[in-house]
């Protein structure tokens, strides 16, 4: 169970247990990671207590950076002390499987803001530890700021540093590189992450929620972002959702998309029990040229980006999809 997006920390711990105790008795396999998202700021000991006796045995703190310099320029509303106080908090309220996210290439950062915030998350001890490259979303106050020359965006090679920084540092430090962004020590992957680069099925719950079942070549589904008007469907229609199904061919890129993003990759057996093809064989020019510069690596019976391949996943799976569209017309 991931109780996660907007801020769920606003929630007191009564009303987490109620969902918790609800979600619970309609799936009773939960249980084994209950994870809730929580920022910096406004956080207490007793909720957090409240948190654990609720059931939540996870929680994700929205750290990003310890820098005040660069949590000012994200707009965020902590400063780096809320970060560290956080952290001390959930390890008192018992919290063993904690987990912390980062952002790097900040307008403005350099390779040592990030080392330092890297060195700062490292000297917790996170089970787990979250690494974003920035994007910069449409209509945010970010992107105004951009658009009137106020801040430039990280050129893309300083970028790739910053990713090959945290890795290295990561790595040395005893934490696996599981997924493009994900760290953790061994036993300490997100099972919840997980679940959607593995193309498992989840139910999403709430306004704007995401819901995915592997019916057909899989099925889509998204709640109504609106708050009354989720509420007025669910009481008068039983639902509030709008239904994607999709095709085969959507369905292969979405295998593809999020196996490149992890340490085990494509699994080339199952892909083949589910398409009725071989991987291989599909993408045989492709996968030969990424092999050949070193962006792909066969492992057993997995097809897995190599470090240099995860820098230009996005190209990766350009040329891939672009085969697909070949593939279709034949």
């Amino acid at each position: 169970l991931y109780i996660g997006g907007g801020t769920p920390s606003l929630l007191n711990p009564f009303e987490v247990e109620r969902i918790v105790e609800g979600v619970s008795k309609a799936y009773p396999f939960i249980g084994r990671e209950i994870t809730i998202e929580v920022n910096p700021e406004g956080l207490d000991l007793e909720g957090l207590r409240g948190y654990r006796e609720a059931g939540v045995n996870r929680i994700s703190i929205g750290i990003q950076s310890f820098s005040d310099r660069l949590l000012s320029i994200l707009g965020r509303r902590h400063r780096g002390y809320d970060g560290l106080k956080a952290f001390e908090l959930a390890r008192e309220a018992g919290f063993r499987n904690v987990s912390v996210d980062l952002i790097h290439s900040i307008p403005t950062e350099g390779l040592a803001e990030l080392e330092r915030d890297l060195q700062t998350a490292i000297s917790l001890r996170p089970e787990h530890i979250s690494v974003y490259a920035l994007t910069i979303e449409e209509g945010t106050p970010m992107e105004g700021m951009v658009e009137r020359g106020e801040l430039s965006p990280v050129e893309e090679d300083l970028g790739a540093e910053m990713f090959l920084l945290t890795r290295k540092i990561l790595l040395e430090a005893g934490y696996e590189h599981y997924e493009v962004s994900n760290f953790s020590l061994p036993g300490f992957n997100s099972i919840h992450n997980r679940i959607y680069w593995t193309g498992g099925e989840y139910i999403g719950l709430g306004p704007g929620a995401h819901s995915y079942e592997r019916r057909g070549w899989g099925v889509r589904r998204r709640n109504v972002p609106s708050l009354e008007r989720y509420t007025t469907l669910v009481r008068r229609e039983g639902k509030a959702f709008v239904e994607e199904e999709l095709s085969m061919e959507e369905a292969r890129a979405e295998a593809i998309l999020l196996g490149l993003r992890t340490e085990e990759g494509i699994d080339l057996d199952r892909f083949e029990e589910r398409f009725g093809v071989a991987f291989q064989t599909a993408y045989r020019d492709v996968v030969d040229m990424l092999l050949s510069q070193g962006l792909l690596k066969i492992e057993g019976r997995r097809l897995v980006a190599t470090v240099k391949g995860w820098l230009l996943l996005d190209g990766i799976v350009v040329e891939l999809l672009s085969k697909e569209a070949v593939w279709k017309r034949s």
